[in-house]
């Protein structure tokens, strides 16, 4: 019964954590977007929203942005979890 009970308390933190990191965790690697907007097509929204309020913000202060303008982190265009390899490319080498 204490196996069980373990169980059930262990599934329950990693679905918590889970849900962190998909869904609140910013991840650099996209563009500092969570995996959730970025699965659900809301990264272009959120990256047009950040551009705004940088905009503002340089607006207002730029004597705050002494090298140039600020620009929300780039989004990648394709993104991996293990890339495939490029064809012509062989990981075997002699």
């Amino acid at each position: 019964m204490a196996r069980s009970v373990h169980g059930t308390t262990l599934k329950a933190g990693c679905t918590e954590f889970y849900d962190w990191y998909n869904a609140e965790h910013r991840h650099s690697g996209i563009g500092m977007h969570t995996p959730f907007n970025v699965h659900h097509g809301r990264a272009s929204a959120v990256q047009h929203a950040r551009a705004r309020v940088l905009t503002t913000a340089y607006t207002e202060h730029p004597e705050r942005f002494v090298r140039q303008h600020p620009q929300p982190p780039t989004f990648p265009t394709t993104t991996w979890i293990n890339e495939p390899e490029k064809e012509g490319k062989n990981s075997m080498t002699a």
